[in-house]
């Protein structure tokens, strides 16, 4: 395979890893909940982006971070998207710091991981 354009087009498996969230229950007691969180495709980060509307700071941000847990965080087992569209509204009440922010961080890590590899 000589051809730049085929070399380039071959895929590239996605970067993964589990992330385990301790989440708290109504009673005081809490929960682990293991998830998937897989980078995101070229198409999956537009949307994210998106979202922001060019606000990082304020409701784009959280916007653009409940975009980047509808699209990568998936369960583990059936690899299939954990939460909905309609979950959003749910989602953006959840307590900050909350296990929320744990998967964010982790969706933006893979997000970025391969911009800062390149900038070494």
């Amino acid at each position: 395979m000589s051809n730049l354009r085929e070399k380039a087009l071959l895929f590239t498996p996605f970067r993964e890893k589990t992330v385990t969230v301790v989440a708290a229950l109504p009673d005081g007691g809490a929960v682990d909940l293991t998830f998937l969180v897989r980078q995101p495709s070229v198409g999956q980060r537009s949307r994210i982006a998106a979202e922001a509307k060019g606000d990082l700071e304020g409701m784009g941000a959280a916007a653009a971070l409940t975009a980047a847990i509808l699209e990568c965080v998936l369960d583990p087992e059936t690899r299939k998207p954990v939460f909905e569209k309609s979950d959003v509204d749910r989602l953006l009440e959840l307590p900050a710091g909350g296990w929320f922010d744990d998967l964010s961080k982790a969706v933006m890590e893979l997000m970025t991981e391969g911009e800062k590899a390149a900038k070494k």
